[in-house]
């Protein structure tokens, strides 16, 4: 091959690349938002928290893996779902309830906006309105972090509840601080999700084709075995009691009552919480065990979605047992 002829496949390969990056740009990207769990995709960037469900279209839907079903979804201002009021809640004296944590279990994914956790808690409680900050892919800590950026934060919560279907991170207490985003490092915001952009890759970080095909390329790697994979932790539960105390000291701070529920699937394997260690090391803190009852009914993985999000009738039960703890009026009520 003569060095005119490489040189001309070479320009050719780049023409290609430039249009298949106009084409993916102008035209594709929108219908790819359909490739995402969410469309319009949901993230944007946010100079505070580095990525957030705060964008300008506050209304989608998410597809429900494994269907053709696309459900409707909205967020409010602080690009969360909800608040959620119960029937009663213009009477006066409501309770402000607050739920953190949970990720998209909590958040909902799935579900309609009435069918959520959150909605079934608010339902049940009688007189509250519920506030959730929970987020999918976002930790429980993250999760306060987002409550301490809103306006929600400016009043104290009548009761703060931490939904916990996983064990804390490592680095949890950095996660909470002050200045903390959802996301460290550069990223790009893609087809309705973030893509984590290699330092390498930084300079071309606006080509939406590159990024995505870099992204490709290392889900095929870690699929294929080559690309080194982050080993699940199976081992002691280190953290997570820690951070539920500092949950429970922030709660006290507030002078806001604090309750604990450990949601389906608590204790499987890969997301292994060791409730007993936690309640047993606090035992000022009020549990919750859904994860208990929801088994021992055959509720759970049996009420899951084909994703194993919780389905409706499953969230309904959740909500109306954290509500059944939480709500004094509530608390005699039969199942």
């Amino acid at each position: 091959m003569t060095i005119k002829t490489l040189l001309a496949n070479m320009l050719a390969i780049l023409v290609a690349a430039v249009a298949a990056e106009a084409v993916v740009r102008v035209a594709v990207q929108p219908a790819l938002d359909y490739t995402s769990s969410f469309s319009p995709g949901p993230y944007c960037l946010n100079a505070a928290l580095g990525i957030s469900f705060k964008c300008p279209d506050r209304a989608g839907v998410m597809h429900l893996v494994g269907t053709k079903l696309y459900l409707p979804y909205r967020t409010n201002e602080d690009g969360l779902r909800g608040p959620f009021r119960s029937s009663s809640h213009h009477d006066g004296n409501v309770g402000n309830i607050v739920a953190l944590g949970g990720q998209s279990q909590a958040f909902g994914y799935g579900l309609r906006d009435e069918d959520t956790i959150g909605a079934n808690i608010a339902r049940s409680c009688g007189a509250a309105e519920v506030h959730v900050f929970s987020l999918p892919g976002v930790t429980d800590a993250q999760s306060w972090e987002l409550y301490n950026l809103s306006a929600q934060a400016k009043s104290p919560p009548d009761q703060i509840v931490l939904l916990l279907q996983s064990r804390s991170k490592k680095d949890w207490r950095r996660e909470m601080s002050a200045g903390s985003k959802l996301l460290d490092g550069s990223y790009a915001v893609l087809y309705g999700w973030f893509y984590e952009i290699p330092q390498w890759l930084e300079k071309v970080s606006d080509s939406f084709l590159v990024v995505r095909s870099v992204h490709s390329i290392r889900e095929i790697g870690a699929y294929l075995g080559p690309v080194k994979k982050v080993p699940p932790e199976f081992g002691p539960d280190l953290y997570t009691a820690d951070f539920v105390d500092a949950m429970f000291q922030e709660a006290q701070r507030l002078n806001a009552k604090f309750s604990v529920a450990f949601l389906p699937g608590a204790r499987e394997r890969g997301l292994y919480v060791d409730t007993g260690a936690i309640e047993r090391a606090l035992p000022d803190v009020r549990f919750i065990d859904v994860d208990a009852e929801s088994a021992a009914l055959h509720l759970y993985p049996e009420e899951l979605l084909p994703d194993r999000h919780y389905n409706a009738p499953l969230a309904k039960f959740i909500g109306t047992e954290i509500a059944r703890s939480i709500c004094p009026a509530n608390q005699d009520a039969p199942r």
